[in-house]
């Protein structure tokens, strides 16, 4: 599948000014994998908000954190408005709010941090180790062998998000359907199918939309389920992200997630985002609810062998 078949990220995260003060309007995107019925997929807001929450700041301070709280589900169908409020203007530091609403119905909220570049001590842990992108195998391509639940995914997955991926062992849903155990741990490197212009604030938007992509999952396949699931109600409910360094996200980043516990109807997750280089770019954290549907026919779980 062509980068033109997949839609250009940067089409998704244009904002434009409206006639209302400090108020910027996302056009609606949907597609045939995302219909105009279909929920507005969470790193797309979280992404549109930071860019319209930039609006704001002085152009040399840099994104360092934004923690958001998804409030109802947005359609697909329909423009999303994001209402910008300076929080804080201060010497080294601005802090910004951002409500992103259809209609009257608030759908997402954000707030982000923005400072300017300063030294002090550096570290970081080590981070997973991978073969390069370039060694493993296109999950758009060659599904001729997989079985048709597995390959259906693939392509729906492929049409669905304007991201390249490459998963570091089997992709999870294709394990649950061949009834295998799938550990709470997704690996995949990813960028966007387009190149990117050389917007620094354009690429941590970027990182923000894929940050999103099979978080809560990486909860869910432990116990042999998925997001869609007809058994299992599962959607986000915050998401913070730390921006470390410079991030590029139309070059390959190596994105590591962990599904570190779930109960109680919720689930938390964590996310690393590394370059190339093995430099952290990003941390991201998402608490997500997971809890059977009532009045739902048992899931028929993959058993593993």
């Amino acid at each position: 599948m062509t980068a033109d078949e997949r839609g250009r990220l940067i089409d998704a995260l244009t904002l434009e000014p409206t006639a209302e003060p400090s108020t910027f309007r996302a056009a609606a995107v949907s597609s045939a994998a995302r219909p105009p019925t279909a929920a507005v997929y969470g790193g797309q807001l979280v992404a549109q908000a930071l860019l319209a929450a930039a609006r704001a700041v002085p152009s040399e301070r840099a994104v360092h954190s934004v923690h958001g709280h998804f409030l109802s589900r947005g359609d697909t169908g329909q423009d999303l408005d994001y209402v910008v409020e300076p929080l804080r203007e201060g010497s080294a530091q601005s802090v910004v709010s951002v409500t992103a609403r259809q209609g009257e119905r608030d759908v997402f909220h954000l707030v982000a941090s923005f400072a300017a570049a300063s030294e002090g001590p550096a570290h970081q842990l080590s981070v997973v180790s991978a073969p390069p992108p370039e060694e493993l195998p296109d999950p758009s391509a060659g599904t001729d062998a997989l079985d048709p639940a597995s390959a259906a995914w693939l392509r729906t997955l492929a049409a669905a998000f304007p991201i390249d991926l490459r998963f570091v062992g089997e992709p999870p849903r294709v394990a649950l359907n061949r009834g295998a155990q799938v550990e709470p741990q997704v690996t995949t490197w990813v960028r966007t199918t387009d190149p990117l212009p050389a917007d620094p604030m354009l690429h941590a938007a970027a990182a923000a939309y894929i940050s999103d992509l099979f978080l809560l999952a990486t909860s869910l396949a432990p116990h042999g389920l998925w997001i869609g699931d007809p058994g299992v109600t599962a959607m986000s409910l915050d998401h913070a992200i730390w921006f470390h360094a410079p991030v590029r996200a139309d070059d390959w980043l190596l994105y590591d997630r962990h599904g570190l516990w779930s109960g109680y109807g919720r689930a938390l997750s964590r996310g690393t985002l590394t370059d190339r280089d093995g430099r952290l770019v990003a941390t991201v954290m998402q608490e997500g609810l997971v809890r059977h549907r009532p009045g739902a026919a048992p899931t028929e779980t993959r058993k593993p062998r």
